[in-house]
């Protein structure tokens, strides 16, 4: 949902010949999320470079009748990505997809998004 709401559709994205695989994954659970509890995900750049883009997360409760509407924190995790090839080698995306770079640069030097 965030590529997509920065104007990058994932499919069109892999029609195009580029990937994210996932490299790594972080996931640390702080507390339980219950059948019918409203959840938000919050997900910021960590870090994006001609080869690499990482993202963090942030799972929060929205706890609408105590605590006064705070949103408790559930989960937080990371994912680290490359961008490769169809022949799964690593690219430098600014080289060979500059209008994806241009997005994903804009994108990373603002606050986080919320997805």
């Amino acid at each position: 949902e965030l590529l997509r709401a920065w104007g990058l559709r994932y499919a069109a994205l892999d029609q195009e010949g580029l990937f994210l695989p996932v490299l790594k994954l972080e996931c640390t659970y702080r507390a339980p999320v219950r059948l019918d509890d409203q959840v938000e995900l919050v997900t910021e750049v960590a870090l994006c470079t001609r080869t690499r883009l990482s993202f963090v997360y942030h799972v929060r409760r929205i706890e609408e009748v105590h605590n006064g509407g705070q949103r408790g924190l559930c989960a937080t995790g990371r994912t680290d990505h490359a961008f490769i090839d169809e022949r799964r080698r690593p690219i430098d995306v600014a080289k060979r997809f500059p209008h994806v770079w241009n997005v994903l640069s804009a994108w990373s030097h603002k606050d986080g998004m919320t997805s």
